[in-house]
């Protein structure tokens, strides 16, 4: 019964990530939809959802599998036309970008870091969004190492 409650959720929230996607916004703004999307689902994660999570394995694979499925070819994609509008540096390889931003999700939004750090799982999104599109340096140190290079 969980993992199709699981899968019912993650094909709508498939449906509606790949609606943003596909949308005529700027990327800017797609990446803000998607990641605010991302984080209005999380807040709805219960602590006791997570631990039937951590209890049934094949549940957190399932929605493994549909990060990387859908977040790899839309969002490298999406990185794409974000260089072509000069939106995102075009110095880096959006397949690269997309596969540090998965990795980065995929090691850090799991139960075991829920628990670890006791976070909400949207806590954990909101964090991980601002270090990804800001960096971890104020802006005053990112202005002199712009100046330094």
């Amino acid at each position: 019964m969980i993992l199709g409650v699981t899968t019912s959720i993650l094909d709508t929230v498939c449906g509606a990530i790949l609606k943003i996607i596909d949308g005529d916004e700027v990327v800017s703004e797609k990446t803000r939809r998607i990641l605010k999307l991302i984080q209005t689902i999380s807040m709805q994660v219960t602590p006791a959802m997570i631990q039937d999570i951590r209890n049934l394995p094949q549940v957190w694979e399932k929605i493994d599998a549909y990060r990387k499925k859908i977040i790899f070819d839309n969002l490298s994609q999406l990185l794409e036309r974000g260089q072509e509008t000069g939106e995102i540096r075009r110095d880096l390889d959006p397949r690269f970008m997309t596969k540090l931003f998965l990795d980065f999700f995929a090691t850090l939004i799991t139960p075991a870091t829920i628990f670890d750090y006791n976070m909400a799982p949207h806590e954990l999104c909101e964090k991980i969004a601002s270090i990804l599109m800001t960096g971890i340096i104020t802006d005053r140190e990112r202005s002199k190492l712009i100046e330094r290079r």
